[in-house]
């Protein structure tokens, strides 16, 4: 390909990455050139050429998605094989797709396409679309919305479900799901908007993932199922931070009480003799008129009534029994969030109901994936694929019985040292669970291992610029050999733009003098900054503790105070945009991937340093090896966590060349222990002061206004 006249059009590789960033990138007018940026595009242009897995730090401000979108993109002309970009966060995708990659179409010299993946559940399936059109079981609401639905995608409504107001009863029945897919038997099959987007994937430049997709693709894939992208070669991994986390997230296994309500709203909700909702009422009906003998109708209707409709809510009613005293084992040991589960938890008298009540539902999930599969069967033996899925559905329906008894079966038998087996509560779901302990393994031989080529970046990967904690993570560090490493940091300014304090009088946030000795100061750097600050705390107590504290306050002096949990947090972002006198409360989630630049974010205040709660099952597991290894799990595991996590708060502040503001630490550990150093080194240079809460706030303010 040619990339401009007078320029390369088909010399080495990295030259022409080098002639895009010097010579088209400054025809733009809001260009600006950095230096770390072609050096991260020319670390990623080799990763791709020379087969290499990268690894690179890229400080806020580089500009690292312009960094790896170009080379990938001139790789992906060269080679005609997709590169797959994947990133955490929507926003973050949403970036790429509705800015960055508009403007390389400006750039290039040739058309390209760059296609979004999205996994099944974000598709509208049109047979179960019509099925819930025509089925006599739908409530006249579900079967008015759904036909309402269809007008609106036959006049080019798109067919994903974060681009349609769809009410979640009707989605449960509705979305596409690989076990219920007939694929090119579906009549469907052309007009599917699943797989008019994968053929559209297929003959992509550039694939934007996100990382669950990916994490459940290569989940798929390993259970020997088709998997949901094509088989790129190349992986762009940014946000890559969470890599980890989200590999546990999809490579372990779970069963919850939210699990269960969605199979009975899809399968069969029983309402009474008119209003039964799922599929199966409706299969029914089309068996009870199906042009088959009359004595082999009379067998199906029998296996299904019998088998499955009277058997599914006993069903359910002991899976609900089963959450109930799992829940109640839970709140028995009094403590909040995910616990461990070992044999002993079943010992206890909650805990010895709950297995005794599990074995009825695994008994009961045996029995229901016979009747399942002796109905599919006699439909298959009376060539009724005419039922308009049914086979299909049957099909998902025993999948889903198997892979949860199996998942049942796993859990309850916490035996295995390879993985950490939990439970958690919360007013909105009852989970148990088990993770792989050492996930890094399972990315090293699936993901990394087979791949050409991966380039995984952040802006918080490093400790004290050592890249091997996180190569240690996530399995890199059985393919040193293939590795390359790169540390650039930020180009801005942080010794004009960012002021570090640190209160060194407080107690410890969770003790109850500390928002009694803070409030004061605060209110007062708030009010002064009129709003326009961050509150990032590490719990939900804590934040509750910080609302009451300063909510009263601020209300006083006409500042607004906005707190997660109140509205999404892209509804919150949004409103405190919009109010230029306002004060955010957030806790984990606004730590990282939020994006405010500008005068609208002037402060951020971190009361705690962000270590992981101790007694998380998976905290605690990787802790225990590592001491049974003779290593310290603080300065080799808790630590290094609570660094990165420490530097991603820091980087709420400073998003762009001209912010300028203040980041206040209200945790004295930072100015007392040894470790603190640790810590600070972690950050870029910057204006520090250190003292206590009252005299900091003033000192941090005549800072700012430059007095």
């Amino acid at each position: 390909m040619t990339l401009a006249r007078g320029g390369p059009d088909s010399g080495d590789f990295l030259e022409r990455v080098r002639f895009f960033f010097e010579h088209r990138l400054p025809h733009r007018p809001d260009y600006e050139q950095r230096p770390e940026q072609l050096q991260m595009a020319l670390a990623v242009a080799q990763a791709l050429q020379g087969e290499e897995l990268l690894v690179v730090e890229a400080g806020t401000g580089t500009g690292k998605s312009l960094a790896y979108l170009i080379p990938s993109l001139l790789w992906a002309f060269d080679r005609r094989q997709p590169v797959v970009i994947s990133t955490r966060t929507l926003n973050l995708q949403q970036q790429l797709l509705e800015k960055d990659i508009p403007l390389l179409r400006e750039l290039m010299d040739q058309p390209f396409r760059a296609t979004p993946a999205r996994g099944w559940s974000n598709y509208v399936c049109l047979r179960r679309l019509e099925s819930v059109q025509n089925s006599q079981q739908a409530t006249p609401e579900l079967s008015h919305e759904a036909t309402s639905l269809a007008e609106n995608l036959s006049l080019g409504a798109p067919g994903v479900r974060q681009q349609l107001q769809v009410s979640d009863p009707l989605w449960t029945v509705i979305q596409a799901e690989s076990a219920a897919c007939n694929r090119q038997l579906c009549p469907y099959f052309q007009d599917c908007y699943l797989f008019r987007e994968r053929r559209e994937m297929e003959r992509s430049e550039l694939i934007i993932a996100n990382h669950s997709l990916v994490m459940a693709d290569l989940a798929l894939r390993r259970d020997g199922a088709p998997g949901i992208l094509p088989r790129p070669e190349c992986w762009i991994l940014d946000e890559g931070h969470h890599l980890e986390e989200v590999a546990n997230e999809h490579l372990g296994r779970s069963l919850s009480l939210a699990d269960l309500n969605r199979l009975r709203q899809s399968v069969y909700e029983p309402k009474g003799k008119v209003n039964d909702a799922g599929w199966l009422p409706t299969l029914r009906d089309r068996l009870a008129k199906a042009p088959v003998p009359s004595d082999s109708r009379a067998r199906m209707l029998e296996l299904l009534d019998r088998g499955l409709l009277t058997s599914l809510p006993t069903f359910y009613q002991v899976g609900e029994e089963f959450f109930h005293w799992l829940a109640q084992a839970i709140l028995a040991l009094g403590v909040e969030g995910r616990i461990p589960i070992n044999s002993d938890f079943f010992y206890t008298p909650e805990g010895s109901q709950c297995r005794q009540v599990s074995e009825q539902w695994a008994a009961h999930l045996s029995s229901l994936e016979g009747s399942v599969r002796s109905l599919h069967q006699a439909v298959t033996e009376n060539e009724l694929e005419a039922t308009q899925g049914g086979l299909a559905e049957l099909q998902s329906l025993m999948d889903r019985l198997k892979g949860l008894r199996n998942d049942l079966e796993f859990c309850l038998f916490p035996d295995s040292q390879d993985w950490v087996y939990w439970a958690q509560n919360s007013a909105h779901d009852t989970q148990l669970g088990a993770t792989p302990l050492d996930v890094g393994e399972h990315l090293a031989s699936d993901f990394f291992g087979p791949a050409r080529s991966v380039v995984v970046t952040s802006a918080t990967l490093a400790v004290g610029k050592d890249l091997s904690y996180f190569e240690q993570r996530v399995g890199l560090d059985q393919h040193t050999h293939r590795i390359q490493r790169a540390c650039l940091d930020s180009p801005f300014d942080f010794m004009q733009s960012a002021y570090l304090g640190v209160a060194t009088d407080l107690p410890d946030p969770n003790k109850n003098g500390f928002w009694t000795q803070s409030r004061e100061a605060l209110s007062w750097l708030v009010q002064q900054l009129q709003g326009r600050t961050f509150l990032l705390t590490t719990s939900h107590a804590s934040l509750r503790l910080a609302k009451e504290a300063l909510q009263a306050p601020l209300a006083q002096a006409g500042i607004r105070l906005l707190a997660q949990g109140q509205a999404p947090a892209g509804m919150l972002l949004d409103q405190f945009r919009r109010d230029s006198r306002a004060l955010l409360i957030g806790a984990d989630s606004f730590w990282e991937g939020v994006d405010v630049p500008g005068d609208d974010l002037s402060c951020v205040i971190l009361t705690r340093l962000p270590f992981r709660v101790p007694n998380d099952p998976l905290v605690k597991a990787h802790c225990r090896r590592l001491e049974e290894e003779g290593l310290n799990s603080f300065a080799n595991y808790q630590m290094p966590q609570a660094i990165l996590k420490f530097r991603q708060g820091f980087g709420r502040l400073i998003r762009t060349q001209r912010d300028r503001g203040l980041v206040l630490v209200l945790d004295s550990r930072l100015y007392h222990k040894s470790y603190g150093s640790d810590f600070m080194g972690a950050l870029p240079r910057c204006q520090r002061r250190a003292g206590r809460l009252a005299g900091l706030v003033q000192d941090a303010m005549k800072w700012l206004r430059k007095e």
